[in-house]
């Protein structure tokens, strides 16, 4: 997959709409892969010109579902998270729910592809602002020879408002270093900036250098 800015598209372009047809019964394509908002819709829009004739909700069904996972946690699994379901249409987002009912206790659905993929950079971009936020008040805490750790641990007594986000060696895993640009990319195209997703992206380079200054000291 070519990066945002990049004109790029996910890997299996070609084989997006490889879906059922001819006499066969429609099929649901379930995507859990992160892309910016719209990528789906777009993607649709795009292949009508190569001569599909396929209609969403009729021919086949679409759904964006993003992964939730948290590994090594005991108390949430793939059953008990719930599933966000965003359909190309309304049958498409029918067929996805009934999909998951069967596998998952709660589906959440949405009313297209697009708020589902908003839903997860949204969730990941949260995630984003906060680790960064955290790792720079560690450095800062570093510097004034205060314990962050205690820090965070008295903010935490309060029951409102607030939610613990712990220090690392920085934006770790393979998605919440990347989301921020699906949104600043696809701002572009409506003239928006968003600066707080921005400001996430240049933070990413700058934990790792301190990191190896503080395990000097």
């Amino acid at each position: 997959m070519d990066g945002p800015g990049q004109g790029g598209t996910p890997c299996g372009h070609n084989r997006f709409f490889a879906l059922p047809r001819g006499g066969r019964s429609p099929g649901l394509c379930a995507h859990a892969a992160q892309r910016e908002s719209g990528a789906r819709s777009e993607l649709r829009r795009e292949q009508r010109p190569l001569g599909s004739k396929l209609q969403a909700g009729r021919d086949f069904f679409l759904v964006f579902s993003p992964e939730r996972e948290d590994p090594g946690n005991p108390q949430f699994g793939n059953r008990n998270i719930p599933k966000v379901v965003g359909g190309l249409t309304k049958d498409c987002m029918d067929a996805g729910c009934a999909l998951y009912s069967a596998a998952v206790e709660q589906v959440v659905p949405v009313q297209s592809t697009r708020t589902a993929e908003m839903v997860k950079l949204f969730e990941n971009i949260y995630r984003a602002v906060n680790i960064a936020l955290v790792n720079e008040t560690k450095m800062v805490c570093h510097r004034l020879d205060i314990d962050v750790w205690e820090v965070i641990k008295a903010a935490s007594t309060k029951p409102f408002g607030f939610q613990a986000f712990w220090p690392g060696p920085g934006l770790g895993g393979h998605c919440i270093p990347i989301d921020p640009f699906y949104l600043t990319w696809k701002n572009v195209d409506y003239d928006l900036v968003a600066r707080t997703a921005d400001l996430v992206v240049d933070s990413r380079h700058v934990v790792p250098k301190d990191r190896g200054n503080v395990i000097e000291a």
